[in-house]
């Protein structure tokens, strides 16, 4: 058997953020703000008023202190009442500091080690951030055909006997992976009888395992879909009945309704006594997206300390104490976070203008089959082949969207395109302009995310005219299987 080597191909959404880079790097003028290299800029490309103030205050501060792994403690407290409310009382609550979320999960599930449910399509990293923390990653789909949340798949998932059934019966291939990850073997370099060993060993490492989801409690990346307000009792009967763990990723807090929207769940299932590892980012919150500046993980209604400090040394060598104090300027300056918010409210408004002009249009011409895009909120708007319906059967059928029109992407990214019988101008909205995700970043294959608050109104129309031309061609066609990624 091999270690990991570290040289794998890069993912799906490395490979997009290459082409993004280099596409930008040809076309400095573009409409469409690429968030990966760094803060939030404007379409004029400048920083924030109140960014540039806020770091100019953290610069000239002398800090008091070295606040090491266990973080800064008003920092930490600040995003408790942020998330829980000022009336919080934060000596209940467990926390750790985290470079962002993805370190945050890391930790929390370093804690764990336990089977977790993940809605698909999701982040890729969540599988290997999951499995590197010593916990079994397991998908589930999370929403259905109709593109609404599943609440009867997501309450399936709170049988751990079914679960771990599941993974044993059609799924063990899973386990040996997540096994793999955890002792750092490359799965793919097993022979037969290393592999049947791991099998074993992975079999008898799940039979000590509880199950703990991981949901993303608003704006649903990419799918936009929400657990909505009504089912949040049963959920919580449910979990507190069961006694799990509810794992949730908050990336982007304030998004989708707004600050006091966006908490109600959480506020909701503390007060129920629901057991919660949440994963706080400021990445998007505070717009420094690619500086990763500041994080937290809090463990809420836990009886005793789950021990999450004593993981943040198990998952990076330093903590973001810069980032805290950044942090601390934003939210404890009035004249700063009013701005911020102000700020904040403009990313949302702008999501949502740009989601009503490519809706609109699309149901213009596409009728019912597609209106779960209304449903979506948050930053992304998301289309997929559950949108898609074949006329004549109406299961979803897997519609690449993504080579299709934007065949130099898909070149950029690697694969080799067949655009057999294709009669549609393929060029017709160049992908320069437009921020998109294959769902192969996700997880799945065979859809397009926009990132709505990174492109301008006439860019919107522009998506909406290309998306509606290609769902109509697909339709027409009658079959969906002449396009692939080779």
């Amino acid at each position: 058997m091999k270690r990991y080597a570290g040289n794998e191909s890069p993912d799906t959404i490395i490979r997009v953020g290459q082409s993004l880079a280099e596409i930008g790097r040809e076309n400095p003028n573009l409409p469409y703000v690429n968030v990966s290299i760094g803060v939030f800029h404007s379409e004029g490309h400048q920083m924030p008023q109140w960014y540039q103030e806020a770091l100019r205050r953290k610069n000239k501060e002398v800090p008091k202190s070295t606040y090491h792994f266990a973080g800064n403690p008003e920092f930490l407290e600040n995003t408790a009442r942020l998330v829980f409310g000022d009336n919080v009382e934060t000596s209940d609550i467990y926390m750790a500091p985290s470079y962002g979320g993805s370190q945050a999960i890391s930790i929390g599930n370093h804690v764990l080690k336990d089977i977790v449910p993940v809605g698909v399509p999701t982040y890729a990293n969540h599988e290997a951030i999951i499995n590197g923390g010593g916990s079994i990653f397991y998908p589930y789909r999370y929403i259905n055909a109709r593109g609404e949340f599943d609440v009867k798949t997501f309450l399936e998932v709170f049988d751990r006997e079914k679960v771990v059934s599941d993974l044993i019966d059609r799924q063990h291939g899973r386990v040996t992976k997540a096994l793999c990850r955890n002792m750092g073997v490359d799965p793919k370099s097993l022979n037969h009888t290393e592999s049947t060993l791991f099998q074993e060993m992975g079999m008898a490492w799940l039979g000590t395992r509880e199950v703990a989801p991981l949901i993303q409690a608003v704006c649903n990346n990419p799918l936009g879909v929400d657990i909505p307000c009504n089912q949040w009792r049963i959920i919580a009967d449910e979990l507190v009945r069961k006694n799990i763990t509810l794992q949730v990723d908050l990336a982007y807090f304030g998004l989708g309704k707004g600050i006091e929207k966006d908490s109600e769940m959480l506020k909701y299932f503390k007060s129920r006594g629901v057991k919660m590892l949440v994963y706080f980012s400021y990445s998007k919150f505070h717009g420094h997206y690619a500086d990763r500046r500041a994080g937290s993980v809090m463990a809420v209604n836990f009886k005793k300390d789950p021990g999450l400090l004593s993981q943040v040394r198990e998952t990076t060598s330093a903590v973001a104490v810069d980032g805290q104090r950044l942090s601390n300027v934003i939210e404890l300056n009035p004249d700063i976070q009013t701005k911020q918010r102000m700020w904040l409210e403009g990313i949302r408004g702008q999501a949502i203008i740009n989601r009503q002009i490519i809706s609109e249009a699309l149901n213009g011409g596409l009728g019912a089959r597609i209106n779960a895009l209304d449903a979506q909120q948050g930053p992304f708007l998301y289309a997929s082949d559950l949108q898609l319906q074949d006329l004549k059967s109406g299961e979803a059928k897997n519609c690449p969207l993504i080579p299709w029109m934007f065949p130099e992407l898909a070149e950029k990214m690697g694969y080799k395109v067949s655009t057999e019988a294709l009669d549609f101008p393929s060029n017709q909205l160049r992908v320069a302009g437009v921020p998109i995700l294959p769902e192969e970043a996700f997880g799945g294959a065979g859809g397009v995310r926009i990132a709505l608050p990174n492109i301008s109104e006439t860019t919107a129309r522009d998506v909406a005219r290309t998306l509606k031309e290609a769902y109509k061609h697909l339709e027409a066609s009658g079959s969906c299987n002449k396009w692939r990624l080779c």
